[in-house]
């Protein structure tokens, strides 16, 4: 990199930190999402030295704790603490992306497209500001794939980077048991950058070997510590339960299979949309037919999508990015969003990906046909990063009807990277590239509005909450919604958290609501405003 690219590059981060960090207030103290299981443990530790996990988690999740109990020794423990940590790791992620494709010899110009494409993502940008575990996880397994990568692309062999990407991996497993995904990748894809031999596969193996004890070990110490969380087993249990339907040729297990597929397609889609006119330069230099058939094949994939009642923005085919904004706004109410928005939003989304696929297998047919051979250190490197994707991805499609979004972010992160890789970014205009950088730009900016407007119906939905404390209605009478009455519950029963059922609160007098049903009685009401969306709008305590 010359020294204007790096003053660029420093000045476009630089950018980006005080957007993220100042656009809004993010400070509320709540749970975001599922992060109430993530954050109370280092609450536990860091108030009371007390070491205890709650019911929730499904994964060890040390790493992270560890992370989450050294950032508030300093910063003093409070959500915002936290979601300020999550900030840093998708900064690193986002670091990590950049490093990755200059590793893979793309130019300057396409990598910090790559690096800052995860911003233009709602999904990317609203996990950055909790304490859920992808944003960290992504930022793990994206450091240690640099370093392998460069360890594969280095002509001395790179002992020195592949050691620190293991290291890397160990912390990752120790985050996620979903991070074994690389292990695996790495077996497969360092005889491809480095030619097989048997020192090389035995060594491989021993990775593979070492992450699965070190997963298998984390599980021990944690039943011997404090017992296993309630749900610890759930998604292993349930992909067991999916390998036993397949044996069983059990046809059902399929069809959720195949819906899963239909959703994540259109996930990766929408993670891919900067790059579309990237992905059409590419299509229209190799034939003007080829973008028909990118369309026709989306349209095909969007009406098996409603076929299937699946879809974005539909009640089954979101977590983070919902028909209400981002979310999950897990109180009663309707969403707003129409069955032609979701039909729309998940065609936008299968057209980028069939753009994404077919761009990739034109230039790499075209590659094969020329004499343009990518040097072996850079195959064995795209395929280790198709092979991660791929095996992070697949347990959550095949194990679940409804595939979160959030699963799809890594994934679709470094899939984009390999369509950048592969496709011939020298001959691409700088039109389509600058096209491309405005899109990531207003994708940042639409993220960053629809997570202001997220954390003003949270200060909405918490303000509410205390005004009924307030007015002397007991905590345990309040439906406040999944996040915050299982956090309720975990703070107020420590040492039994790990063992406790997710809440049911069935019983509870005065629930909060989206909208009032014919019968309810209004308790009280909170407004809010949002930017994008119905301007203003209200949560109701009703009973």
């Amino acid at each position: 990199m010359t020294r204007s690219q790096i003053i660029y590059a420093a000045l476009l981060l630089f950018a980006v930190t005080l957007a993220l960090f100042l656009s809004f207030d993010f400070s509320g103290d709540y749970a975001i999402n599922d992060d109430w299981g993530y954050s109370t443990p280092v609450r536990w530790w860091v108030l009371d030295r007390r070491l205890a996990l709650t019911h929730w988690q499904s994964m060890p999740l040390i790493t992270q704790l560890v992370l989450g109990v050294a950032w508030t020794e300093v910063f003093g423990f409070s959500q915002g603490a936290l979601r300020q940590l999550n900030l840093v790791l998708a900064l690193t992620t986002c670091t990590a992306i950049f490093a990755s494709a200059r590793a893979l010899y793309l130019p300057v110009s396409i990598s910090l497209l790559c690096a800052v494409l995860p911003l233009a993502s709602p999904i990317f940008v609203g996990l950055s500001y909790s304490f859920m575990t992808d944003v960290p996880a992504a930022a793990l397994v994206a450091g240690a794939l640099f370093f392998f990568i460069r360890s594969f692309t280095r002509s001395c062999g790179g002992g020195l980077e592949y050691s620190i990407g293991v290291a890397l991996l160990l912390l990752a497993v120790l985050l996620r048991q979903t991070s074994l995904a690389l292990a695996l990748a790495l077996l497969v894809a360092e005889p491809v950058a480095r030619g097989f031999t048997l020192k090389g596969f035995t060594r491989s193996l021993l990775v593979v070997a070492g992450v699965a004890a070190v997963y298998l070990a984390a599980t021990a110490l944690l039943r011997d510590q404090v017992g296993l969380p309630t749900y610890y087993g759930a998604k292993t249990s349930a992909l067991l339960s999916f390998i036993s339907d397949v044996f069983a040729l059990n046809f059902g297990a399929f069809r959720q299979t195949a819906k899963a597929l239909l959703v994540s397609s259109a996930h990766f889609g929408l993670f891919a949309l900067p790059i579309i006119p990237v992905l059409l330069e590419v299509l229209w230099r190799r034939g003007r037919r080829y973008i028909l058939i990118a369309g026709g094949a989306a349209v095909a994939l969007s009406a098996a999508s409603l076929v299937a009642g699946v879809g974005v923005l539909s009640a089954e085919g979101g977590n983070i990015l919902t028909g209400d904004g981002l979310g999950p706004r897990t109180i009663p109410g309707k969403t707003q969003v129409n069955v032609l928005v979701i039909l729309v939003v998940t065609a936008v989304g299968h057209f980028a990906l069939v753009c994404s696929v077919l761009a990739a297998t034109l230039s790499v047919k075209a590659t094969l046909r020329g004499n343009n051979a990518i040097k072996q250190g850079t195959k064995g490197s795209i395929l280790l990063l198709v092979l991660t994707a791929v095996l992070t991805f697949a347990p959550h499609t095949v194990a679940y009807a409804a595939v979160f979004d959030r699963y799809a972010l890594l994934p679709s992160i470094l899939l984009i990277v390999v369509v950048l890789r592969v496709i011939d970014v020298e001959a691409l205009s700088r039109t389509s590239i600058r096209f491309s950088a405005a899109l990531v730009f207003v994708g940042f900016v639409i993220s960053l509005t629809l997570t202001a407007d997220y954390f003003r119906w949270q200060d909405a939905r918490y303000n509410l909450i205390s005004e009924l404390l307030s007015g002397g209605i007991p905590a345990e009478d309040i439906d406040g919604g999944f996040e915050y009455n299982n956090l309720a519950a975990v703070i107020a029963n420590p040492q039994g958290a790990v063992s406790m059922s997710r809440v049911d609160p069935a019983n509870r007098t005065v629930r909060l609501k989206r909208e009032p049903e014919p019968g309810d009685q209004i308790v009280a009401t909170e407004q809010y405003t949002s930017f994008l969306g119905p301007r203003v709008g209200a949560i109701y305590a009703v009973r």
